[in-house]
């Protein structure tokens, strides 16, 4: 992927460090492979065909095996984005066509409805290298110096994922009070009195923004409310699955419910805060389910 001979002494530097946390990343001999699935990565590729330029040119590459590292993460977020994209345009065009209802989808399927919105606009970035003669060499030194600007989750590592998700929490927990502020600063969740989600008022819908993250463009109480039903949906399918949770699974499911996750937290604890964050919301309406994060996080840390 990138220059073997001119590349600069920091990215073996940094390279030496990227991958050793993480225990999905396997690097044997040439060939390397995510045995990951959606929420953490997407099924492993098949192996190119012996004599193929792609089977030749990973011999190549794997003579440097830090290089090859990377060389693997840009193929492999890029396969990861591509499957996403696939599988949230087909889900889209179901849900609309009315072929299948939330309720008909998998925990894989609600995971992409749900994130993909946030992830598109970034994927459309990093779309526009990939279509460039050199474009592996631009999204391998983003890869390198700015991970969580440029890139998506498809190309971080395991310690990144986990580093940036909970940075990006903590960041748009900043405006919570803001947020309540804007609905009469309830004491409770139970307290939150607010409309129905398409006759919210833009102020609210602009303070919801910020806690999750998203632009306040046209349309985004259709997209809140879109995104409520899907995780809803999303913390049905999961509740009699959490014990089966990975690592991974876990931190992206806490990721997109906005729950602040503490430092160093075992999969014992994050499974027992996504337990508690189901039981928490599970009697709400759809306006308190959204400012639910904050309340949750608060009754937390008191």
């Amino acid at each position: 992927m990138l220059s073997c001979r001119s590349t600069p002494f920091v990215v073996f530097k940094r390279a030496r460090m990227l991958r050793n946390d993480d225990p999905g990343f396997l690097l044997a001999s040439h060939h390397l492979c995510f045995l990951r699935l959606t929420s953490s990565g997407p099924p492993p590729s098949s192996p190119p065909k012996p004599g193929s330029f792609s089977e030749r040119y990973d011999r190549f590459v794997a003579r440097w095996p830090k290089i090859y590292a990377y060389h693997r993460m840009v193929v492999d977020g890029s396969r990861w984005c591509y499957s996403d994209v696939k599988t949230y345009i087909r889900v889209r065009r179901e849900l609309l066509s009315n072929r299948r209802k939330l309720n008909d989808l998998s925990m894989d399927e609600l995971e992409v409805l749900v994130q993909m919105r946030m992830d598109l606009p970034k994927m459309s970035l990093t779309a526009v290298p990939l279509l460039l003669p050199f474009g592996f060499y631009i999204i391998g030194f983003a890869i390198i110096f700015f991970p969580r600007l440029v890139l998506t989750r498809h190309f971080w590592t395991d310690a990144q994922r986990k580093e940036f998700f909970r940075k990006e929490v903590l960041e748009s927990m900043r405006y919570s009070s803001q947020a309540k502020e804007v609905i009469g600063n309830p004491s409770s969740v139970e307290d939150v009195r607010l409309p129905k989600l398409e006759h919210v008022g833009a102020n609210v819908l602009v303070a919801l923004a910020a806690v999750y993250s998203m632009l306040p463009l046209p349309g985004i109480g259709r997209r809140f409310m879109q995104r409520c039903e899907a995780v809803r949906q999303l913390d049905k399918v999961i509740v009699g699955n959490i014990e089966s949770l990975t690592e991974r699974q876990l931190n992206f499911h806490l990721f997109i419910r906005r729950i602040v996750i503490p430092t160093n937290a075992s999969d014992s604890e994050m499974r027992n805060l996504l337990t508690k964050w189901i039981k928490f919301t599970s009697h709400l309406d759809d306006g308190a389910y959204l400012f639910a994060p904050i309340f949750f996080n608060e009754k937390r840390s008191t």
